[in-house]
């Protein structure tokens, strides 16, 4: 919440947002020892695999553009430090569309040992008011942070590391509100 409560944030995050949005992208073959460019431009454009990414990740969960569905996916990075996108499935088992989900409705299970447990184990649970909406394995969901540590569950986003300047920006704002109502 605090991310849509202080203006400059939010200019902040929108800004970072867009310098990673704009980059441009493209899938292609690996470039082999020796190959001459125009050899490796006529391989990749004639490549079928790579033409099949390149038109899978302009809508990866067939609604959203690429450059829309990444600021989802960076937003969520930067504010939850928490991504998690949900691998839809078509009936031959492959990966159809990749749905980002809200990363602070999921859970992270862990093994007496403290780590992410393998397939087909449930190893992420979506949390909806409170109960268990659905369980997914690492098959079925791609979970992922920023600032993963070994001393917590969850990352430390960069918005949480500023929890302090936040606060104080807001109170200044509210204070200088004040002083002009």
């Amino acid at each position: 919440e605090l991310s849509r409560s202080w203006d400059l944030l939010r200019i902040c995050l929108q800004m970072k947002k867009q310098q990673i949005v704009s980059v441009e992208y493209s899938i292609r073959a690996k470039r082999q020892p020796g190959e001459k460019g125009t050899d490796f431009k006529k391989r990749t454009e004639g490549d079928q695999t790579a033409v099949a990414l390149n038109k899978f990740f302009a809508k990866p969960d067939g609604f959203h553009r690429w450059n829309d569905w990444l600021g989802m996916w960076v937003e969520d990075l930067l504010v939850l430090d928490a991504v998690a996108l949900f691998l839809a499935r078509d009936t031959k088992k492959r990966v159809a569309a990749v749905y980002p989900l809200d990363g602070a409705n999921i859970n992270r299970m862990l093994t007496d040992r403290g780590i992410t447990p393998p397939p087909p184990n449930v190893a992420y649970q979506q949390i909806s008011y409170g109960l268990v909406a659905y369980d997914f394995s690492t098959n079925d969901l791609v979970y992922g942070m920023m600032n993963e540590a070994t001393d917590r569950r969850d990352g430390s986003s960069p918005v949480e590391q500023l929890l302090l300047k936040i606060s104080f920006g807001l109170r200044r704002d509210d204070f200088l509100l004040q002083a002009y109502t």
